[in-house]
């Protein structure tokens, strides 16, 4: 795209009458995707136009025509998405970009999809070095996915009926648990120091309580390996879903997603979510919020599949 400056004879701009103040210009130029809006002098001139830009063409210039001209100022700025920190359907608190390392990551209504024949990361330019870190995670065909921090170590939920926590050339510590396919899993990290504990579907207990000290710091993301995944809710140093009820929770219907901030349920009709704590005589309270749909609720006196409640 050319943007012919000041025809100083004519005194236009690209055209358009525009008078130099004291001998200069003042350009203000924005450009988006799909749009190119010029302001001159402060307001005194304005020109918006619609351009089908090629985004990966980030090359800048300027030039003068018969004769010389002096560029007194230059001054470049890059424009924050009006999309937000995060992506059309991944939810995030992370503010940096993302970007694919390995595989390929696709929107999908669920979240982000990654799919890879091996090891396949989806990147956050943010980096952290003592936090909370978890997200929702789904084996849709793969063997794994998982929460990748600092760079380089990754907590996964494994279709062997693994949590596992790794780092290249390393296997560091494992829990076994069945694990199954296209059922959402819920994992959250906490690195502090060496220390590095992973918890499992909500439980106040890690599972992993290990200690590393390969990786300091370094950026946050996701992982998928051998199949494809979708990963949903990656959030650092967020409220969680705080309880004292059991230690897994598993969701029997629905789907069941840890957003930051409580869990959140979907279904067309009942669904439900259980602690694998039972009671007979007790006090239970907790905060429920209908989004959409008819009823949200706490199901106590529960049966194994919830059949009676």
């Amino acid at each position: 795209m050319c943007i012919r400056a000041n025809d100083r004879v004519a005194q236009t701009l690209d055209g358009k009458p525009l008078t130099p103040v004291g001998g200069r210009l003042r350009l203000r130029i924005l450009v988006d995707r799909g749009q190119l809006e010029i302001f001159g002098n402060d307001g005194l001139f304005s020109w918006t136009d619609n351009v089908n830009f090629d985004s990966s063409a980030l090359g800048l210039s300027a030039f003068a025509a018969n004769g010389t001209a002096r560029l007194t100022s230059l001054r470049l700025h890059r424009i924050g998405s009006t999309w937000g920190i995060g992506e059309s359907t991944l939810d995030s608190n992370l503010s940096g970009p993302w970007h694919a390392a390995g595989g390929t990551w696709t929107d999908t209504a669920d979240g982000k999809r990654g799919t890879a024949t091996g090891d396949g990361f989806y990147l956050n330019a943010q980096t952290g070095t003592d936090f909370t870190y978890e997200g929702d995670l789904r084996l849709d065909t793969a063997t794994a996915a998982g929460l990748t921090f600092r760079g380089q170590y990754t907590a996964n939920v494994d279709a062997n009926g693994l949590v596992k926590l790794w780092r290249p050339g390393r296997d560091i510590a494992t829990y076994a648990t069945p694990i199954a396919r296209q059922r959402t899993y819920h994992l959250k990290v906490v690195a502090a120091g060496t220390r590095l504990r992973v918890y499992l579907d909500h439980g106040p207990d890690p599972v992993i309580d290990t200690v590393d000290t390969a990786h300091t710091s370094g950026s946050f993301g996701a992982n998928v390996f051998g199949g494809t995944g979708t990963v949903q809710n990656l959030n650092v140093n967020a409220t969680g879903f705080t309880t004292n009820v059991g230690t897994r929770w598993r969701p029997l219907s629905g789907v069941w997603t840890g957003p930051g901030n409580g869990v959140h349920g979907r279904s067309t009709g009942d669904a439900f979510l259980l602690s694998d704590r039972t009671g007979a005589d007790f006090t239970y309270e907790g905060d429920v919020t209908v989004v959409v749909g008819a009823a949200a609720a706490l199901t106590f006196r529960a049966n194994a599949d919830a059949s009676t409640h």
